[in-house]
């Protein structure tokens, strides 16, 4: 007789508990991960949407408080101020660090899900 994961005969069973991992992955890098077991993936994607919303937030404040500055003092012409443009860069990374999570937890449930239809056959 062989054994399947419950995870994976959950998956074949629920259209729901195909989506929850996703809504997961969403909501918080890595959480999806996590909810399927698949830790390093999990640490993995929390660290570097982590690093990623960090160094986006902090251009952020930067150019905000560069904008805010030459608002509060227009005689300064002295002041370096950064460009807007200085925000894509990091908002790209950190867009596409997320999208990776949904997709990677995506692909991961399509696995689990025909591993089990396999299972199921034979």
């Amino acid at each position: 007789m062989k054994m399947t994961p419950p995870s994976a005969t959950k998956a074949v069973g629920s259209r729901n508990s195909l989506l929850f991992p996703m809504v997961l992955s969403a909501l918080v890098a890595g959480a999806g991960q996590f909810m399927q077991r698949r830790w390093v993936a999990g640490i993995f994607f929390m660290a570097v949407s982590s690093a990623a919303s960090g160094w986006l937030l902090r251009t952020v404040f930067v150019v905000l408080k560069a904008y805010y500055g030459m608002a509060a003092d227009p005689m300064n012409s002295t002041r370096d101020v950064p460009g807007l443009a200085a925000l894509i860069i990091p908002f790209i990374i950190w867009l596409t660090i997320y999208v990776a999570g949904i997709i990677d937890t995506a692909m991961a449930n399509y696995r689990i899900q025909v591993k089990a239809s396999h299972s199921h056959k034979g």
